[in-house]
């Protein structure tokens, strides 16, 4: 199923190649793929996902995308 991907802070290290430089990109999903599966098919490590949300609702990674759906995954903020 398609979907769009729209990664935030670090995470934009992980889009990618062919993907514009900014914004969201197409991603080519599995049929009931969760957050937590696309990230890792983008080879995010789970740990650095802080937030997910999908069509501007945050969510759990565990929830489950739609054809259509706008995924968008924000990383964990560094501190001192």
């Amino acid at each position: 199923m398609q979907i769009s991907v729209r990664l935030y802070g670090a995470l934009g290290r992980y889009r990618p190649a062919g993907a514009p430089p900014s914004g969201p990109f197409p991603w080519e999903a599995a049929d009931g793929a969760t957050a937590a599966q696309v990230a890792a098919e983008l080879g995010i490590p789970p740990n650095v996902v802080r937030a997910c949300a999908v069509n501007g609702e945050t969510v759990p990674a565990s929830r489950r995308l739609a054809p259509g759906d706008l995924l968008a995954l924000v990383s964990a903020a560094g501190g001192g």
